[in-house]
């Protein structure tokens, strides 16, 4: 028996060398050779010697017959392509072989590969259709399906586009990558931006994490018998002297002791409110200290900080903590941030252009403006926000736009005189509270000798160059958030304050009162997420100005636009519609 077996092996030795023999014999040398080209042009690939490579695996792809390296050849200058970054070659290339070679063993890395090639050039609904392809029964391994899944997910978290993602969403409605992938870019956009039903229908159809996508609703708006404020103000205490404090921090002490006497008066309408004083002393260092106090987490609503240096730093501890915070006297967007708890009492200075572009098109004939702005980062936000509403609505034709330093201001009139010669000036916007600026461009509209409507800031009020009589005769109208025009509580409020505390209250006294009261008044109705429940065209009742509304906002939306008549401030445009 075992010899037989041994002889057995012998046989098959022989026979399976004679197979190898003849197949050696039969081997023709264009087959050798086709080997030989392949093996160096993989050596190039495996060596990142990209370009070289694509012209060995292209002369590879001229034998179209008996040749066993073809599909290979042209997968790997595919792949060639795609590392040079030729998405278009590489792209044309991996769908010539899924047409050509459908049922390729490595058709599934070609999938993966031409998916990859979509989301790099960001293709994403084309990327979604290339992985779905990917079939299992098709030499997919484990690996290759969790590559795939990997691969989506670092895309879609890179995609920066919200609108292709909801059309990747309306597409793959079931997909939780996706979900969350829409979601992030949400949250992303400016508050006033962003698509909040919708994001809270992906936070509870894909159970995503509402402490992340910080979804609030009129439900968890919580009413309690006391609300604790911080106030985050540089107060600076231990620096300065009793007789220089009066001086050098003025504007914050009238800020807060404004902001006490309202928690006063608020206490006699049975609004209890506790104010917790917070020294940032304009360092960051010791308002980061401030934050980690277990004290600070127990806060229903934070007003401030003031400053730059310690803003960014209090705005995440309010997103953390999904508390709000509100700054009483900035309007520069950027404060707010992508924080969706922050807040300005007063209006961006891009809500204030918006507001005023609105007014214009409705109330001057949809008249062509000229847009003067600065060099600071404000003036480019107002200038822009006020050239795209305009232009939006204004399809005859763009706006003019001009920026000018203050060294260079005084050619804002030689501009002014060339444009109104032509007759293309409608109305004047100026970005700017620049002396300078402000002055060239008024002295400009009077060469003019006739009226040229214009819009500007009530901070024109503190230019000593500029008269009351300057801004009537030529009609110039001014964006005007702390415009106050509610008489008897002004009054009120000026013998309270002067009894309280023996001097005449600053403009910082009443922004603190009115913030103070109107942040009690609403958590006292509504809860600690009020904002929930401001609606469209509806308008919160303010101690002293025209009011506030923060509809799909997170900076007021009220801006009064007012003008001098007859020596008499009046506001211009139509009164808000208040809810009691």
């Amino acid at each position: 028996m075992k010899n037989i077996k041994i002889y057995l092996s012998i046989i098959f030795l022989l026979v399976t060398s004679g197979n190898y023999l003849v197949a050696q014999r039969n081997k023709t040398p264009k087959e050798s050779s086709l080997q030989i080209q392949y093996k160096s042009a993989k050596v190039l690939f495996d060596e990142g010697k990209y370009s070289l490579a694509m012209e060995a695996m292209k002369s590879l792809n001229q034998f179209q017959e008996d040749n066993p390296y073809l599909e290979y050849a042209s997968f790997h200058f595919g792949l060639s392509a795609h590392y040079l970054d030729q998405y278009a070659v590489a792209k044309n290339m991996f769908l010539q072989i899924i047409q050509k070679y459908p049922k390729w063993s490595k058709i599934n890395d070609v999938y993966f590969w031409l998916a990859k090639t979509y989301f790099e050039q960001g293709y994403y609904v084309q990327g979604m259709g290339a992985l779905k392809e990917i079939k299992k029964n098709q030499g997919n391994t484990k690996s290759l399906q969790e590559n795939a899944a990997a691969m989506k997910k670092y895309y879609l978290r890179k995609a920066k586009s919200q609108e292709n993602l909801e059309v990747l969403y309306q597409n793959y409605p079931e997909d939780k990558d996706i979900g969350e992938a829409l979601a992030n870019a949400i949250i992303l956009k400016p508050y006033k931006e962003q698509k909040h039903q919708l994001l809270d229908s992906l936070v509870q159809a894909f159970e995503l994490d509402t402490e992340k996508f910080v979804t609030v609703t009129q439900e968890s708006s919580i009413k309690k018998e006391v609300y604790r404020v911080g106030v985050f103000f540089p107060f600076t205490y231990n620096h300065l002297s009793a007789g220089t404090r009066q001086q050098s921090n003025q504007l914050v002490l009238d800020l807060y002791n404004g902001i006490r006497l309202a928690a006063e008066d608020l206490k006699k309408e049975n609004i209890n409110i506790e104010v917790y004083a917070y020294d940032t002393q304009r360092d960051s260092v010791t308002t980061a200290k401030l934050l980690t106090s277990p004290e600070l987490k127990t806060m229903d609503v934070i007003i401030g900080p003031l400053l730059a240096n310690t803003s960014p730093m209090v705005s995440a501890f309010s997103l953390e903590n999904r508390i709000n915070m509100f700054n009483p006297v900035s309007s520069n967007p950027q404060v707010i941030g992508d924080n969706p708890f922050s807040f300005l009492i007063r209006p961006s200075v891009e809500t204030q252009a918006r507001k005023a572009a609105a007014f214009a098109l409705d109330s001057l004939a949809r008249s062509m403006p000229v847009i003067i702005y600065g060099p600071g980062i404000q003036d480019s936000l107002e200038a822009v926000s006020y050239k795209n509403t305009y232009d939006k609505e204004f399809l005859t034709g763009e706006s003019v736009m001009q920026k000018f330093l203050p060294e260079e201001s005084a050619s804002i009139q030689n501009m002014i005189h060339e444009l109104d010669s032509l007759g293309t000036i409608g109305h004047i916007y100026v970005a700017s509270d620049n002396e300078l600026i402000v002055s060239n461009t008024l002295g400009g509209i009077l060469k003019t000798g006739h009226q040229i409507p214009v819009f500007g800031h009530e901070n024109w009020f503190q230019i000593a160059t500029i008269t009351t009589e300057q801004l009537e005769n030529i009609g110039v109208m001014l964006m005007a958030p702390r415009f106050r025009y509610h008489q008897d509580a002004i009054t009120e409020f000026r013998t309270n304050y002067t009894r309280r505390f023996n001097t005449l209250p600053s403009e910082f006294c009443y922004e603190g009162y009115d913030a103070m009261y109107f942040l009690g008044k609403t958590l006292f109705k509504y809860g600690i997420y009020f904002q929930k429940f401001f609606e469209e065209d509806e308008t919160f009742p303010s101690r002293f100005h025209m009011g506030y509304n923060y509809y799909n906002a997170n900076d007021n939306q009220v801006v009064p636009i007012i003008t001098f008549k007859d020596s008499e401030l009046s506001i211009v445009n139509q009164p808000v519609k208040t809810v009691h």
